[in-house]
């Protein structure tokens, strides 16, 4: 595991929880933050690089039909709103019960998961402002207090980091 002492100073270890993953594989080396309810910073060195949040949402609504878009927003008003994202819908669980009128299945709830991107236009507002909702397709969910600080401040642990 990397840390990264250098951008540290006066975050309270925040960058000390950043992980770090390498795929030899796929020739890739991943920085993550710890995962929060609702959102994980994510930057990932390959031949394309990628900064950005992977935001997951729990509906209880099948949603596995194919669905875009994502939106972030901020304490101010202000939404980012990336119309392309792919958004995956997974079941987290099935229960099947049976009593003496036959079976009956219950839904559990469902993950939807996708990534909404930070770049050299929005780092800063990442960086400075903090999220109150996020939103995938058409399921919104609104951020706690201290997810949105904490996630601010792993935005500025990775912002300006290079392997």
């Amino acid at each position: 595991m990397l840390l990264i002492p250098s951008l540290c100073f006066a975050q309270k270890n925040y960058c000390k929880k950043i992980k770090r993953k390498v795929d030899e594989d796929k020739g890739t080396i991943t920085y993550q933050s710890p995962i929060l309810r609702d959102i994980t910073v994510i930057k990932q060195f390959k031949t394309n690089p990628f900064f950005g949040l992977l935001l997951h949402i729990y509906d209880v609504y099948d949603h596995t039909e194919i669905i875009k878009g994502s939106e972030i927003e901020f304490e101010d008003g202000s939404v980012l709103k990336e119309e392309n994202t792919k958004v995956d819908c997974k079941q987290e669980m099935t229960e099947i019960s049976v009593n003496s009128f036959g079976a009956s299945s219950h839904s559990g709830e469902y993950l939807l998961q996708g990534f909404f991107h930070i770049n050299d236009k929005n780092a800063q507002k990442f960086a400075n402002k903090k999220i109150v909702r996020v939103q995938l397709g058409p399921v919104s969910q609104r951020v706690p207090d201290k997810d949105a600080t904490d996630m601010r401040h792993y935005v500025r642990c990775l912002r300006d980091f290079n392997p």
